[in-house]
């Protein structure tokens, strides 16, 4: 999934006119338990079965993201967004997307760091 995103990024950048460091996107492909992505604008992470040490570093790294961030993580399964709570996070809205694996849809929480 992160070369075909890396590859959709390639296309969607050769299309792109404006240059700026504003249309820039990048995906970070690594231990999500080791990495720091404090930095990022977006964070999506497909966490329906993410065990508890796994969310509690989300949750640690969430709470040094820049105001604005917009974290989108699965609002179903275990009860996911209890394990992801964070002061520093307001719900936006809950969306729905449709996931690779089912003809169906699922739900995520879109959040916004304050």
């Amino acid at each position: 999934r992160w070369e075909v995103a890396c590859q959709v990024r390639e296309r969607l950048l050769a299309k792109t006119f404006d240059k700026s460091p504003r249309a820039d996107i990048n995906f970070l492909h690594a231990d999500l338990c080791t990495a720091d992505f404090s930095d990022a604008d977006i964070m999506f992470a497909n966490s329906i079965m993410f065990p508890p040490h796994v969310l509690s570093h989300i949750t640690c790294i969430i709470d040094r993201m820049r105001p604005g961030t917009r974290v989108i993580i699965d609002a179903e399964g275990q009860n996911q967004t209890a394990a992801i709570r964070s002061p520093m996070l307001k719900l936006v809205q809950h969306v729905q997307l449709p996931p690779s694996w089912s003809p169906g849809c699922s739900l995520y929480a879109m959040q916004a760091v304050v």
